[in-house]
């Protein structure tokens, strides 16, 4: 094992699989975000795909906690 200083940045355990699901998460709540926005206009689906984001982002994370602890 190589030596390791004093503030080095390890990465946590599971931090690539935690990534892996708030981009998954993230990419599904701005695509229903933009395809429910979409039937109105095209600003109203950036909008709704930003809020989409990020509702994505907060059940990604929620479902990441419950499964990796």
């Amino acid at each position: 094992m190589p030596y390791r200083r004093e503030g080095d940045l390890v990465p946590e355990e599971g931090s690539f699989m935690k990534g892996i699901l708030n981009f998954a998460g993230m990419t599904l709540g701005g695509w229903l975000g933009w395809a429910l926005g979409a039937e109105v206009s095209i600003f109203t689906a950036f909008i709704v795909s930003v809020v989409g984001t990020g509702l994505g982002l907060y059940a990604a994370q929620r479902v990441t906690r419950s499964l990796l602890g």
